[in-house]
């Protein structure tokens, strides 16, 4: 191996020696990348009203749509659920799962940060059954109540997901 190659050779887990050229092909792979949620016990959850019969909150924050899990207020708007962190944390974005019926036109308000200097932000959209609601965050924050301002039918949320990034890894060649 002559000098210039020993220069070149570097340690990419896997590959020993590998030169500047294979590890900058390893960087330009294409990745495979998973959002990261936050899991139900990093919550305490609190509603207005809730209809027993159809809720069960154990599944709500599982991005795993097999495991069980909703909440159902039992009433018309307004209505909300809150989440209490155990301890100031990074929200990416938050997904909800409507288990509303009929197709309504709803309205949202996020709030955030409750107390004197309550944050908030309100969306309205037309949603139906099995629907998701992508709601962009990229905030800290150490508590979040999402109320359901106006709609036709009963509040309800078969998922309320809170996205805190993502992981990535390099796809297989």
């Amino acid at each position: 191996e002559s000098a210039v190659d020993e220069i070149n050779s570097v340690w990419i887990e896997g590959f020993f020696p590998a030169r500047i050229d294979d590890l900058n092909s390893k960087m330009s792979q294409d990745k495979i990348c998973s959002e990261v949620y936050l899991p139900r016990s990093a919550a305490t959850i609190t509603y207005s009203k809730v209809y027993p019969q159809l809720t069960n909150l154990t599944g709500i924050m599982d991005p795993d749509l097999t495991v069980s899990g909703n909440w159902n207020s039992g009433g018309k708007p307004s209505q909300w659920i809150q989440f209490n962190f155990a301890k100031k944390t990074y929200i990416q974005s938050i997904r909800l799962k409507a288990a509303n019926i009929p197709t309504q036109l709803v309205t949202l308000k996020v709030l955030y940060d409750l107390g004197p200097n309550t944050n908030n932000l309100t969306i309205q959209q037309s949603i139906s059954v099995g629907q998701f609601i992508d709601i962009p965050f990229n905030k800290s924050i150490k508590d979040v109540r999402i109320i359901t301002t106006e709609g036709d039918g009963w509040v309800a949320w078969n998922r309320v997901l809170f996205i805190t990034g993502e992981t990535c890894e390099c796809a297989e060649p």
